[in-house]
């Protein structure tokens, strides 16, 4: 089973989830975790749900702390990273962990500038865009049936 972390922007995790559910469904070898929706396979982040049903959001002193060790702790469970690139701190901090830890990461961009940026170049394994990783995940996924 190849597990991969799916880094991205809280504005962009209902459209990133929905893509999500549709590959796992598609490619059965391949989990993708989610680190909004999925926390050990609990079903995800409190305040998340609360978003989801556009409720007040309640959070603790110090939940800045435990989420960020809890997306790096994801993280290293992972063979990959795929990043949805929008420009955010968070996502941007996570290729730069995922780099640190010989994580291979994918950046999902078709944004030139982004693409041949010095730092992006340097920190992530290759930038693609959605439909062709959607063709790498099926190669990695018809490889593990094989096994």
């Amino acid at each position: 089973m190849i597990k991969i972390y799916l880094a991205h922007a809280l504005k962009n995790r209902k459209k990133v989830r929905k893509w999500e559910l549709k590959m796992e469904k598609k490619y059965p070898n391949i989990t993708l975790l989610n680190p909004f929706y999925d926390k050990n396979g609990e079903g995800g982040r409190k305040d998340i749900k609360q978003l989801d049903k556009n409720q007040p959001v309640k959070r603790k002193q110090g939940w800045q702390t435990r989420l960020v060790k809890n997306d790096l702790r994801m993280m290293l469970e992972c063979d990959y990273v795929i990043a949805m690139f929008d420009h955010t701190i968070g996502t941007t901090m996570e290729l730069v962990y995922a780099h640190l830890n010989h994580i291979p990461c994918f950046l999902i961009t078709e944004e030139l500038e982004v693409i041949i940026h010095p730092w992006i170049h340097h920190h992530v394994t290759t930038t693609t865009n959605l439909e062709m990783l959607e063709n790498w995940l099926k190669v990695k996924n018809d490889i593990q049936n094989k096994r």
